[in-house]
């Protein structure tokens, strides 16, 4: 299963949404059921192709497929199964995000002392 870039932004609105409409907090409990089925439903809403249950079910371990069918359920019934995202409200969560900085898996390594090209070593060592 592989999910699009667009994916992670919506399941974070998806998940504020419910937590707006609803008492459910965002704790050391909480957040993976949340987040797995907020990756769930986006990748249903947005992929063309979107993954199915048993696939998270084979890569989330914890989290048998039935687990995930009345996670699925109950995370659409709290929503009033209004999953539908505006495009403006998209782009609001994600300038906001990128306002916090790119992800430490695209920061561009830095190296101290890059070793020179072998042509330039060979005219540092000419005369």
């Amino acid at each position: 299963a592989q999910l699009s870039s667009e994916c992670p932004v919506i399941c974070l609105i998806y998940i504020e949404r419910l937590m707006s409409l609803t008492d459910v907090e965002l704790t050391a409990t909480t957040w993976k059921p949340l987040v797995l089925a907020g990756l769930l439903l986006a990748s249903k809403v947005w992929e063309d192709i979107s993954c199915w249950n048993i696939e998270f079910a084979d890569i989330c371990e914890d989290f048998p497929l039935k687990s995930i069918n009345q996670l699925e359920r109950w995370f659409c019934g709290y929503l009033d199964f209004k999953l539908h995202i505006d495009g403006s409200l998209y782009a609001k969560y994600y300038f906001e995000l990128r306002e916090l900085g790119p992800p430490p898996w695209h920061q561009p390594t830095t190296h101290p002392n890059p070793s020179p090209h072998p042509a330039q070593q060979q005219q540092q060592q000419e005369p």
